[in-house]
C-alpha cells in the first residue's frame, strides 16, 4: 500500500467541478490513488487505482460497507494492487498526468448516486458503487488494469445492486 500523507494537496486533473462536492473523505482517497498510480508509473489514474485510493484512506463507511459485504478489505486491496502490479512499466510519469475516461465516468455516476441518496458530497463508498456501474456498463474502453478490476469486482461478487442495497441499508 502507498504511503499516506493526508495534508499532501492534490492535482486533479480533468476534474472542473467535482472538488467542491467531494467529502473530505473521498478528497483523501483520490490523494491516495493517484499517489498509487505514480507510485507504478502510470500516465493515468483509474478505476483500479480509485479502488486501492478508497481502500488506502480508510474510511469508516467504506470499511463497515465492506465489512456488511463479507469482504476481507485487506485481501480486496492486495488483489487490486497485485493486478495495477501486472501493468507497471518503468517510466516517467508525463507532465500531463490524467485520469482515465472510465475514471472519469466513475466521478459522474458517484456524482449522480450521491444525489439520488440526498447526499451533499461525494463519499468514498459513493465511488465504489460507481466504479462497479461503469464496469458492469461496459460503454468506454478499458485500460487493461481497469479489465482487472473489473474481474476482481466479480470475484467478489461486488454488483452495482449489491452494493447500492449495502449501502441503503446502512
Amino acid at each position: 500500500m502507498s504511503e499516506k500523507t493526508d495534508n499532501e494537496s492534490v492535482n486533479m486533473p480533468n476534474i472542473p467541478t467535482w472538488p467542491t462536492k467531494l467529502s473530505e473523505e473521498t478528497g483523501k482517497s483520490i490523494g491516495c490513488a493517484y499517489r498509487e498510480a505514480e507510485r507504478f508509473c502510470y500516465q493515468h489514474a483509474g478505476l483500479a487505482h480509485i479502488l486501492i485510493g478508497v481502500m488506502d484512506a480508510e474510511d469508516k463507511r467504506t470499511k463497515s460497507l465492506f465489512e456488511k459485504l463479507g469482504i476481507d478489505a485487506k485481501k480486496f486491496t492486495k488483489d487490486i494492487e497485485g493486478k495495477i502490479r501486472q501493468h507497471y512499466k518503468e517510466q516517467e510519469i508525463p507532465p500531463k498526468f490524467q485520469i482515465s475516461e472510465a475514471l472519469v465516468a466513475a466521478f459522474e455516476a458517484a456524482e449522480r448516486y450521491s444525489g439520488l441518496l440526498g447526499s451533499q458530497k461525494i463519499m468514498p463508498e459513493h465511488l465504489v458503487y460507481a466504479v462497479s456501474e461503469v464496469l458492469e456498463g461496459k460503454k468506454i474502453a478499458l485500460k487493461p488494469e481497469e479489465t482487472d478490476a473489473c474481474g476482481i469486482l466479480k470475484a467478489y461478487n461486488l454488483s452495482s445492486n449489491r452494493i447500492n442495497d449495502t449501502i441503503t441499508a446502512q
